[in-house]
């Protein structure tokens, strides 16, 4: 047998948690239960478990933007389709009419869609 140095790495096991509650889709809560905290402190005395609310910004740190950056680039794509011809954006006010969606704005990108562009 082999030993080798071990260094602890606080951060590290945090995002591990983080990862760990997301994929297996357990509570936030989880953190705070007493047996989680008592098995946390048996496995890794050093690793101290971090509230709720902070695996919570932990989470969105690791996976809210990429949530957030794929909800925006689909947003973008449906305003770039609906506002490149004129029948298109007329089309899209009617539908919003009849769902009883009333806007004074207009579609519009934040940038302008450069076709290829090299």
């Amino acid at each position: 047998m082999t030993l080798t140095p071990y260094h602890f790495d606080q951060e590290a096991g945090r995002k591990d948690l983080a990862t760990m509650i997301v994929l297996y889709e357990y509570p936030l809560s989880m953190v705070d239960h007493y047996g989680f905290r008592r098995f946390c402190n048996t496995v890794q005395p050093l690793f101290k478990v971090v509230s709720k609310n902070t695996i919570k910004k932990d989470i969105m740190k690791i996976y809210g933007l990429l949530v957030i950056g794929q909800a925006i680039a689909r947003i973008c794509e449906s305003v770039a389709y609906w506002s490149t011809l004129p029948q298109r954006e007329q089309k899209f006010v009617e539908a919003s009419h009849q769902m009883g969606i009333e806007s004074t704005k207009k579609l519009a990108l934040d940038y302008k869609t450069r076709w290829n562009s090299t």
